[in-house]
């Protein structure tokens, strides 16, 4: 297989990993601390994701707000922005989409935790 052709088929498979974790999390979504165990979010993921960012589960700041990289320590969202040349201020929902449109996929590896 040529290198075009396995990047070709690792991207299929990423694609339907993703499209698999957005309908095993679609009832979960938005779920934060219950019992003394946190739940993570939903991932952001828009229709050709090419880069994934990882993360570990969502802070406790995060939890409250419900959104990935809420506390104002973090260097996430600014680090983001400035490299896709967006605006600072703009709103949750309008990060997400811009992030999803752009080819970035963010999403937790744990599900949940105590």
């Amino acid at each position: 297989m040529s290198g075009l052709s396995e990047g070709i088929a690792a991207n299929r498979r990423i694609t339907l990993a993703v499209c698999t974790v957005l309908d095993m999390t679609e009832k979960n979504q938005r779920k934060t601390v219950k019992n003394d165990k946190s739940t993570g979010f939903a991932p952001i993921v828009g229709k050709s994701p090419r880069i994934l960012v990882l993360g570990s589960m969502p802070g406790q700041q995060s939890l409250r707000e419900v959104r990935y990289y809420a506390h104002p320590r973090n260097s996430f969202w600014p680090i983001m922005l400035a490299w896709l040349g967006a605006d600072d201020d703009l709103d949750y929902k309008a990060r997400c989409q811009l992030i999803a449109d752009r080819g970035v996929a963010v999403w937790d590896v744990l599900m949940s935790c105590h």
